[in-house]
């Protein structure tokens, strides 16, 4: 019996398998004229509350699943009236803007394209309508940028989820989506040091102006990971096999394959093929000035078209903000003690009609 049940799972198990050790062979650039939509998901700072009950709870049946429910939904209420506090502070702040901005600058590129044609998509939902309804290009890569507190306030979190998808019209009129690659680049900040007894306060003595330094770093080094990962280098990374690497940061070690480095950050290639993530990782020290490469710096202009699904494109300037891949580091850095972020281990377990981009 014992026998039978470990064949079952192994057999189970075959699929996912071959797709994640299936090489990812996509075209360089993805298309001269590649297709971006930009689709904007939110309009303040979320905040990321663990399913953990939720799925616990679906252990035990419908009424385990009830309870947990519950329990998922408290959590997720007390988050939501815990992290008041910060989008005050960041009220006002132009994330969505700033995002696109980044990405207009940037994704110009060899790897990517060399003139791709960026669509914004408003919400999540008029990107499912245009999709369902047939009204975008068959082939795209699709972006879509998030900035989250985590419901304990140990990390800040910027990341733009991207999947290059192939898209048909099947024969009951249905649209078929296919994705080739989907990738998360995240950059987070674990707050480390002296934690307040309440977190949260460690981000809100930051101040407005603080805060929005931080996020602006991470939409710029998020920006400049997605880039970064489809020049010629990074592309023979993804099927490459992967080595039990790690990095110390802060006196915590963090398990993955180190792609670039700086003062008091860095970027992790964490897993193989289709499913790799790239992680990067800038602590912070509770109670002490932010670094100076989070001032902000002046940054070059392009002129840039932008348009919005179903309306006329327009010539507009879109100011790339300053390439966060070399920080400048900082005057007095003082000691840091261990994050509190979740991807780190113990320091025994080492370890978005179309319009052209860019002049």
């Amino acid at each position: 019996m014992f026998k039978r049940v470990c064949v079952l799972l192994w057999a189970l198990s075959l699929p996912g398998l071959c797709f994640a050790a299936k090489p990812i062979e996509l075209p360089t650039p993805l298309g001269e004229q590649l297709p971006v939509e930009i689709i904007e998901a939110q309009q303040e700072i979320g905040v990321a509350v663990p399913a953990t009950a939720q799925n616990m709870g679906m252990q035990f049946g419908l009424i385990g699943a009830l309870i947990g429910s519950a329990v998922q939904n408290s959590q997720v209420k007390k988050a939501e009236e815990a992290v008041v506090p910060l989008r005050d502070l960041l009220v006002g702040y132009p994330f969505n803007q700033k995002m696109q901005e980044a990405l207009r600058a940037k994704l110009v590129s060899d790897g990517i394209s060399p003139n791709p044609q960026v669509t914004v998509m408003p919400s999540a939902w008029e990107a499912h309508d245009a999709q369902q309804k047939a009204q975008l290009p068959p082939v795209a890569l699709v972006l879509t940028p998030s900035y989250t507190v985590d419901n304990q306030f140990t990390q800040l979190t910027v990341l733009v989820h991207a999947q290059f998808v192939e898209r048909s019209v099947k024969s009951n009129g249905k649209i078929k989506v296919v994705p080739r690659l989907t990738r998360d680049y995240s950059y987070q900040f674990p707050m480390s040091g002296a934690r307040s007894p309440e977190p949260i306060q460690d981000w809100v003595a930051l101040g407005a102006p603080g805060l929005a330094a931080v996020v602006d770093r991470g939409i710029q080094q998020a920006v400049d990971m997605l880039v970064n990962d489809f020049t010629a280098e990074s592309r023979a990374a993804w099927n490459a096999k992967v080595k039990a690497e790690a990095v110390n940061l802060s006196g915590m070690r963090y398990s993955g394959v180190p792609v670039r480095q700086g003062e008091g950050w860095s970027w992790l290639r964490i897993g193989r093929g289709h499913m790799q993530t790239l992680l990067g990782l800038e602590p912070l020290l509770a109670g002490a000035p932010l670094p100076a490469a989070f001032a902000p710096a002046a940054a070059p202009t392009m002129v840039a078209a932008e348009n919005v699904a179903g309306e006329t494109p327009a010539e507009a300037v879109a100011t790339g903000a300053a390439d966060a891949t070399a920080p400048t580091p900082t005057a007095e850095p003082a000691p840091q003690a261990a994050p509190d972020a979740a991807p780190a281990t113990t320091p025994a377990d080492a370890a978005p009609a179309s319009a052209p981009v860019g002049g």
